[in-house]
């Protein structure tokens, strides 16, 4: 019996119907309370596409962006709005590192504020454009 096998197994024993039901929420909390795999996570890449559309924008946890304003507050850096794109790599010193995947600050989609962040995954909530993380 593999990895896999095993964990099929170890599943199914903990579900109510005695087999995974990939439709079912409670299975999936299973899955994802005790052995830690989540199937709807959100996908975060420079290189995402949406529908066929290229979409490297987010947006992130509300408290991790007001944290964000205040900085660029503090720094005197002039900001309406900010979107969050992921990028490859910070081309600059980040002004906020509290983990490893690298985001440029943008007022829109065309307008750099050439400003870096490092944050976690867990704190990046829904492509751009869309209301809420399909989890």
């Amino acid at each position: 019996m593999d990895i896999l096998d095993k964990l099929i197994q170890e599943w199914s024993w903990r579900t109510e119907k005695g087999y995974p039901d990939l439709t079912n929420k409670d299975d999936l909390k299973i899955l994802r309370e005790v052995f830690g795999i989540n199937l709807n996570e959100l996908t975060v890449s420079p290189t995402y596409q949406s529908r066929g559309e290229f979409n490297p924008f987010y947006t992130v946890d509300p408290e991790l962006d007001k944290e964000v304003r205040e900085l660029l507050n503090a720094k005197g850096i002039n900001f309406n709005s900010i979107i969050y794109k992921a990028v490859e790599k910070a081309e600059k010193e980040p002004i906020l590192k509290t983990g490893r995947i690298p985001f440029e600050l943008f007022q829109d989609e065309n307008n750099s504020l050439d400003v870096f962040i490092n944050i976690p995954k867990n704190k990046v909530k829904a492509d751009y454009g869309q209301k809420t993380r399909k989890d």
